[in-house]
């Protein structure tokens, strides 16, 4: 699957969007106790895996997504083909929602 996705030119532009997604997960989940609902509501990225994408992001920030190794590549293209809309919406809707700040 990796080999057509670079002869066809997708792979940079999944790997982008995996990025966009992490930076979404990222910001949903950071600070949240790893038995929180939303890991496994959202399916993308566990709490195990949370650092580890800040990490790769962080990279992403100071080198670009061409700096990343092949496995963290696929990682972020997984997310993009993994990554659905509506689930992020709603999640991110339910923790607005359930915070002190805003009531719904």
């Amino acid at each position: 699957m990796q080999s057509l996705l670079d002869r066809v030119g997708l792979t940079r532009d999944l790997v982008e969007v995996g990025t966009q997604v992490a930076r979404i997960m990222v910001e949903l989940l950071a600070g949240l106790q790893p038995e929180n609902e939303f890991f496994e509501e959202l399916g993308l990225i566990t709490a195990e895996d949370l650092p580890v994408f800040e990490r790769i992001l962080t990279q992403i920030e100071k080198s670009g997504v061409d700096g990343l190794a092949p496995e963290e590549k696929a990682r972020f293209a997984s997310l993009a083909f993994n990554w659905s809309p509506r689930a992020t919406r709603s999640a991110s809707s339910t923790r607005v929602c359930n915070s002190e700040s805003w009531r719904c």
